[in-house]
């Protein structure tokens, strides 16, 4: 008889949370995350723009140590990038966890007063 495969999930966490990118604030670096126990995650983000700011990247970090931070760039993660796109998107990547330690590193290019991206991402760690 087979056993069925259980998956367990660690409820979704917020990362960057509702962060608003304009003249002020133009790079944003989440806390990290301990994923020791967690083989998978899956990001999602949702972002808004306003005007037509240049771009905005999310790179995911990894550690070993929770203190020296490498660029996740295997897979689909070189980075994340968007360009002026005006209005309200949201996307999910996933990806199999890299180090024990993951945050995302946020940076933004022309933005201004009235001129911004906001973002909001979550992670949810899987085995």
């Amino acid at each position: 008889m087979s056993q069925a495969v259980q998956t367990q999930k660690r409820q979704p966490q917020t990362l960057v949370d509702a962060v608003v990118f304009d003249d002020a604030t133009t790079t944003y670096t989440s806390a990290a995350i301990d994923a020791l126990a967690f083989r998978k995650f899956l990001l999602m983000v949702h972002k808004e723009v306003a005007g037509a700011p240049t771009t905005i990247e999310i790179r995911v970090q990894k550690s070993p140590d929770n203190v020296n931070w490498f660029n996740f760039t295997r897979g689909p993660f070189g980075y994340l990038a968007w360009e002026d796109t005006a209005g309200t998107e949201d996307e999910a990547i996933d990806g199999d966890v890299p180090a024990r330690y993951l945050r995302v590193y946020c940076v933004a290019t022309g933005t201004a007063a009235g001129v911004t991206f906001t973002l909001t991402v979550r992670i949810q760690l899987m085995s």
